[in-house]
């Protein structure tokens, strides 16, 4: 978190930063003067909020659902062509000198998409109350208003970033080469599109086409196929084909044709079938039966023939993508562990996408039973005690979404808590024989729970005199590294008047690994004896 304060003389300056702890609290010192206006910036789970602050103490409880900005760059021609790799940046204008928050920034994909998801937080900018600033390609500005479960469109025509290739229309006239007369039972058929576009006649037209280079197709009974390369780069390409009438006759023309268009980003993803139609100007031909495609690959070639009455045989062929299968995401975790399944820091969590066909096309998590779902765009930090349940899955370029996954994860920096009390606590007949002693040990623990309570170490220590030194067989059956809790102890004390004590030691572990020891004392006293004993 940073601290900043703006007044007319300085503008805006940061003053002062700090983190949470564990518990999530916070404290900031910083200096200003009466009438500054003052905004927290948070930077949390990947996100930049902006808050006013109006009050010595601020409490911020981070939202569910994030709210989003979408919207679509196009350029400003006839067709309005998608512009890809636009830069977009949403920020928030808090002053001059160091004001000038960046939220995020986004690049425009192929379709001139882009999209923010982000916190809106609370505060006054120099536009107004929870004014946001859109800049397109570090020029254009644009202003609005967004709070807290609020959602935006803002579409944007541009002039500054031409793409390679403008949309534009494709218009087909096909004729005989000899006579200009038109041929009515020709095949056009544009090559480079997810499907082809087929269309019969001699006027071939299309709607608004991607930019980009394309084949244009032309086949008719007793005609040579013909076939041009254009490239469609705004307004209207005209193509005037003029087809050469075949000297052996020609085999039937076969044209390919998917059951319906791709499901996704040109990708089908589930079985497609293919059916192939001729045209012969015999008349009469046998034609290959549907094709069911269940094999999944990029770019298979589906063909199929057709053989007239001449036993010509012609074919024809479609391009099929498909690709069935979900993406496999796996959730790799870093932080400090025992080797079990409780961390003993704060957790990051960073999610990992393989698709071998289509390719990921997106990963999204949830931190609330699946309630909402909230883009990845980077690891999740998690900070607080306790388990937390993290869902997570992907999809695909093809559309296949992937079973959703869990993983838990289980933070505990608490060690545990251990009571220990001897029986008894003091041996007052110091005769030097062995007094069985037996220990009461409790532990306890609120995350993990106690893994372990092991006797660690007994330890003799007196407090001076002339009495008989401590030996290793003062402490007798103590099993160390063990729940032991019953033992002797020598019942010996330096001399008259003074005392001997036994430290003796416990250590409680967590399953999370956390440690902690207590002691209790069992002291043995001489007693000075009476002249007449």
């Amino acid at each position: 978190m940073q601290i900043g304060i703006y007044n007319a003389s300085q503008g805006f300056q940061f003053v002062g930063s700090g983190s949470t702890d564990t518990q999530g609290k916070y404290s900031i010192d910083y200096e200003k003067t009466l009438g500054d206006a003052v905004s927290a910036i948070l930077k949390v789970r990947g996100f930049v909020v902006v808050y006013e602050v109006l009050a010595d103490t601020l409490d911020v409880e981070l939202p569910e659902e994030s709210s989003t900005i979408t919207g679509t760059i196009t350029f400003g021609d006839e067709y309005a062509t998608p512009v890809g790799n636009y830069p977009v940046n949403l920020g928030v204008y808090l002053g001059r000198g160091e004001g000038r928050i960046n939220i995020g920034d986004a690049l425009t994909d192929a379709d001139g998409r882009y999209a923010f998801s982000f916190i809106p937080g609370n505060f006054n900018s120099m536009r107004g109350e929870n004014y946001f600033v859109i800049t397109y390609n570090g020029n254009q500005e644009e202003t609005l208003q967004l709070h807290q479960g609020g959602h935006a469109v803002r579409d944007r025509m541009v002039y500054d970033q031409p793409p390679s290739y403008f949309n534009g229309r494709l218009e087909v006239d096909v004729t005989d080469a000899a006579t200009n007369e038109p041929i009515e039972d020709a095949v056009v058929e544009l090559v480079g599109t997810n499907i082809p576009l087929v269309q019969s006649g001699h006027y071939f037209f299309s709607n608004v086409l991607r930019g980009g280079p394309y084949t244009v197709r032309a086949s008719a009974p007793g005609y040579e196929t013909t076939e041009e390369p254009i490239e469609i780069n705004g307004f209207v390409y005209r193509l005037s084909v003029k087809m050469t009438a075949s000297s052996v006759g020609n085999p039937p023309v076969v044209t390919a044709v998917a059951e319906r268009e791709p499901d996704r980003n040109g990708w089908y993803n589930r079985d497609v079938l293919v059916s192939f139609h001729a045209a012969d100007e015999e008349g009469e031909v046998t034609v290959d039966p549907p094709i069911l495609v269940t094999a999944e690959g990029s770019s298979q070639t589906i063909t199929g023939t057709a053989t007239n009455a001449a036993g010509l045989t012609g074919t024809g062929s479609i391009i099929i993508s498909l690709d069935k299968s979900a993406p496999s995401t796996d959730a790799l975790t870093s932080g400090d562990t025992s080797g079990g399944q409780w961390f003993r820091s704060d957790v990051e969590v960073s999610l990992s996408a393989i698709d071998s066909l289509s390719g990921v096309e997106g990963t999204e998590y949830s931190l609330n039973h699946g309630r909402t779902w909230k883009a990845y765009q980077g690891p999740i930090t998690f900070t607080n005690e306790g388990e937390h349940r993290l869902q997570y899955r992907s999809t695909d370029l093809a559309g296949n979404k992937e079973a959703i996954k869990q993983l838990v994860v289980k933070i505990d920096r608490t060690p545990p808590v251990l009571l220990v009390v001897s029986n008894p606590p003091l041996l007052t007949n110091a005769n030097g024989r062995m007094v069985p002693v037996r220990t009461v040990v409790m532990g306890a623990d609120f995350y993990s729970g106690v893994e372990s309570i092991e006797l660690t170490s007994i330890k003799i220590h007196e407090n001076g005199g002339n009495g008989t030194l401590p030996t290793p067989d003062d402490i007798q059956k103590a099993e160390y590294g063990t729940f032991d809790t019953s033992f002797e102890l020598r019942a010996e004390a330096p001399a008259p008047g003074l005392t001997r004590h036994y430290t003796i030691t416990y250590t409680a572990t967590d399953r999370a690994g956390n440690e902690t020891t207590a002691k209790t004392v069992v002291s043995v006293a001489k007693l000075w004896s009476l002249p007449w004993q």
